[in-house]
């Protein structure tokens, strides 16, 4: 977890997919329906952008195939409506480490 702002960013990577979700400062989930969210994977590879989509009300989803050798990182840019633009890195990760 990550403050951006007044937002704590969780992102959850599998090796599939990325799935962030938000918190507000006194712990509430923060409905992200309406942000403009996009990913940036970083890996060994390159970069990669990413859209994430709303899979619910509190969560957002991009499709991704991660690395399953090596480190990657993950920055994550929300955008809420009438707001500025909130950037967090997460990272490094590593798939292998987690097998």
């Amino acid at each position: 977890m990550r403050r951006a702002g007044d937002l704590f960013l969780e992102l959850v990577a599998e090796p599939d997919r990325l799935s962030v979700y938000a918190r507000d400062q006194r712990g509430r989930p923060v409905l992200l329906a309406d942000m403009r969210a996009e990913a940036l994977l970083w890996t060994d590879q390159g970069t990669r952008a990413l859209t994430l989509r709303r899979a619910s009300e509190q969560q957002l989803v991009a499709p991704a195939q991660l690395p399953d050798t090596g480190d990657f990182r993950v920055i994550i840019s929300l955008t809420p409506p009438a707001s500025e633009r909130r950037q967090v890195l997460f990272g490094p990760f590593s798939l292998a480490a987690s097998k």
